[in-house]
């Protein structure tokens, strides 16, 4: 949406507080848990949209002719389209409230900010940018107006969302998202991190407390970034404000307080799928870290059973990097048995744990065996055979390593990684003639393994033998990988 120069957000009355008042007076909620039920319209996310759906309807059950309850519903039904893109027909829905509820107060801001809020979304700039114009005027109508004006840079918003959350208070909870999406938008580090800092004298509020808490740990100040987040946890109950405040805890090993916290809100049964992947993770270490093994090894199947593929993935890692860092051993090895008994087919949490494990000279046996695991589920996955080749190799296991690794190539013949190491086995076998074949190949697919600065980070760590490393040298001083005859790239 193209708005004409800067918008004015000084002397901003607070428009539809006296419709609130009589929406309020005529239903059972009080205006606070009006202005609490439009804030989370605003920014409802995950399990707690079906609730605040449900809030929403029977709002406008009991007062079926309020322009505000209308507003609300539209602002839900646009939250449920940002949550299934597909679901057109939520925007419509959206699009009917508004209009109707312009039709019911005429004079009021509801209508005229739902109904060009989903215009914008669905492409029509023009006529959104001549609904929000037509507004008689308020908060919401600036804060519109602001987050799609077109010719305001991120700098000039900022100023403008803080104006506006400075004069009209009751606003904050609804303008601190486009606030601090603006914010974190902002580069470089240094500059975001002191106007962070500036906010946080001017503005109280968990996000903003939240974004100050980073701003100490990017900075190292460990104990204060705990105590911002300790403030930030205690003055509202947004989960991911609680996943922060553990995962410093965790940092800190605060093991018993991490426990307790992360503990109470999977109780809540309210996340997101993602913050609950995320809150499983912190459970697990928490637990195992915390001498209460049974527990995390529960919250750990938990993660594995978790249908979202990318999510558990993500989290296994997670928390085996963090009990490898840990040097955790029993943990570990309780965690592969885990994984073995409960993967059901999913050789894909089989491979990512093998490939964390990998990096620990100490897991790699561990390692092994979850990956010959995932080959019998996925035999047909190279990336699953040319990790067992890896591990096999830093085991000094290179015959077994070499036939993993053949196979990964036979799978797919353009993984220049999987060459490169069958070209450092042919050298510690003293078959250099067939080393400098494979390197050959390998350089054809990618002249940066040439290059210890090159691409080939996966397998830059590996421990090469001096003849391997003679033979790289010279293939870089003479250019043979570039001139040889392509007989030699045939073989």
């Amino acid at each position: 949406m193209q708005m004409l120069g800067p918008i004015t957000l000084t002397c901003l009355c607070f428009v539809g507080g006296s419709l609130l008042a009589d929406v309020a007076g005529r239903s059972s909620l009080s205006r606070s848990d009006l202005m609490a039920l439009e804030a989370r319209a605003w920014a409802c996310k995950g399990l707690s949209l079906s609730s605040i759906e449900q809030q929403s309807v029977s709002l406008l059950q009991r007062e079926p002719s309020s322009a505000f309850a209308h507003y609300i519903l539209a602002l839900v039904k646009l939250q449920r389209l940002a949550a299934d893109p597909l679901d057109i027909q939520q925007a419509y829905k959206a699009l009917e409230l508004g209009r109707q509820s312009i039709a019911l107060a005429p004079k009021r801001e509801f209508g005229y900010v739902a109904t060009a809020q989903v215009l914008e979304v669905l492409g029509f700039s023009l006529q959104a940018y001549e609904t929000i114009h037509a507004s008689p005027g308020g908060w919401r109508t600036a804060l519109v107006k602001t987050m799609h004006s077109g010719g305001l840079t991120p700098e000039q918003k900022l100023k403008a969302y803080r104006k506006l959350a400075l004069n009209t208070p009751e606003s904050l909870d609804i303008v601190i998202n486009p606030l601090v999406a603006t914010l974190e938008a902002i580069t470089p580090h240094n500059e975001r991190s002191k106007l962070v800092v500036d906010l946080s004298e001017q503005i109280e509020h968990p996000e903003i407390l939240h974004l100050l808490a980073k701003v100490f740990r990017r900075r190292g100040e460990s104990k204060k970034a705990r105590q911002t987040l300790a403030a930030a946890f205690q003055s509202g109950s947004n989960p991911n404000i609680t996943i922060s405040y553990v995962e410093q805890l965790l940092l800190e090993r605060r093991y018993t307080a991490a426990k307790k916290i992360v503990g109470s809100l999977i109780a809540t049964n309210n996340l997101t799928a993602e913050q609950r992947q995320s809150a499983l993770a912190q459970a697990s270490i928490s637990h195992l870290e915390g001498k209460a093994k049974q527990q995390g090894l529960q919250y750990f199947r938990d993660i594995i059973l978790t249908p979202n593929d990318f999510d558990s993935q993500f989290t296994v890692a997670s928390v085996i990097e963090a009990l490898s860092q840990a040097t955790r051993k029993a943990h570990i090895t309780a965690i592969a048995k885990l994984l073995s008994r409960h993967a059901h087919g999913r050789s894909e949490l089989l491979t990512t744990a093998a490939e964390v494990m990998n990096k620990n000279p100490h897991e790699l046996k561990l390692a092994t065996g979850l990956l010959e695991h995932a080959i019998a589920l996925d035999p047909k996955n190279f990336r699953i055979y040319k990790l067992l080749g890896i591990a096999l190799y830093d085991l000094e296991q290179y015959s077994s390593a070499l036939e993993a690794l053949e196979i990964a190539s036979k799978l797919n013949p353009f993984d220049a990684s999987s060459l490169y190491v069958q070209a450092c086995i042919y050298s510690i076998q003293n078959r250099l003639e067939m080393a400098r074949s494979h390197l050959i190949r390998v350089v054809r697919l990618d002249p940066s393994y040439l290059d210890e600065r090159g691409s080939n980070s996966e397998i830059r760590k590996l421990k090469k033998p001096p003849s391997f490393t003679s033979l790289i040298n010279s293939m870089r001083r003479s250019g043979a990988a570039r001139t040889e005859d392509e007989a030699h790239f045939d073989q």
